[in-house]
């Protein structure tokens, strides 16, 4: 499977609010408790450092985020989340891959610091948290 992980743009956001619901919805990941519309993905995403996607021609297959943990003294450390498609459980473990070594790239430019990673994995029956 080929894909690119890139910026996103707004044409992305259906895409990427199924996959941030589907997480949201599981109640294992993110602590988010309602799902994201079109409005509040619009302005969630865009308030981001950074929001990434991984997309194939026609799939958005998995998405991440990355944004100061905190501010003043509590700064210095980034966190970074990602989520992935259903549509990508024969190729999750090379998209994780990417995807980590994506964002660790992008808090080098951004932050120039420590990063903390959540990782979830939407697959069947639950999604995963990992930390590292």
């Amino acid at each position: 499977m080929t894909f690119e992980i890139r910026e996103y743009t707004k044409d992305d956001l259906p895409a990427m609010i199924e996959i941030w619901n589907g997480i949201v919805e599981e109640g294992i990941a993110f602590p988010q408790e309602e799902p994201l519309t079109l409005a509040t993905a619009a302005d969630f995403f865009g308030s981001q450092s950074f929001t990434g996607v991984a997309a194939t021609e026609n799939h958005i297959l998995g998405l991440y985020i990355l944004h100061p943990n905190n501010v003043g003294r509590c700064g210095h450390i980034a966190n970074a989340s990602y989520g992935t498609s259903i549509r990508l459980l024969r190729s999750i473990a090379f998209l994780r891959h990417e995807t980590v070594r994506r964002l660790l790239e992008m808090r080098s430019r951004l932050f120039r610091r420590p990063v903390e990673i959540e990782t979830t994995r939407r697959s069947f029956p639950v999604g995963i948290t990992e930390s590292f």
